[in-house]
């Protein structure tokens, strides 16, 4: 009895992080893009993406069509990469991207989406 409960839970457990290989439905809730001088709000939109193991790929379409993103770290439902001006954090559901851009006095902006997303 005791070996069954044990493997019931490791089962469980194990179904709870996530996998190479996953697919991600996301919608977002907020995309803010921040200037020098003033912010401004777009419309939300749908988006997917596949995680592996050292990136995930995005769907067609949209602001990051077809894109890829380098992996940094994986702990279960908490994975999180990028490189120096684009970063990605997703963590038990919520996915959290920004872009940054200085390019000189007058080119400075963030963007910033952040999205509600269930594997499928």
């Amino acid at each position: 009895m005791k070996f069954i409960i044990v493997s019931f839970i490791f089962f469980l457990s194990t179904s709870l992080y996530s996998a190479d290989g996953d697919n991600y439905f996301c919608e977002s809730t907020n995309v803010v893009k921040v200037y020098k001088l003033n912010t401004e709000n777009f419309q939300t939109f749908d988006f997917n993406f596949k995680k592996n193991k050292s990136n995930i790929s995005f769907g067609k379409g949209g602001y990051f069509d077809e894109q890829k993103i380098s992996v940094n770290f994986t702990a279960g439902e908490y994975f999180y990469g990028g490189d120096d001006w684009d970063i990605f954090i997703y963590n038990d559901g919520i996915f959290t991207y920004s872009s940054l851009l200085n390019a000189g006095e007058d080119d400075v902006d963030s963007l910033t989406i952040i999205a509600k997303c269930k594997t499928f």
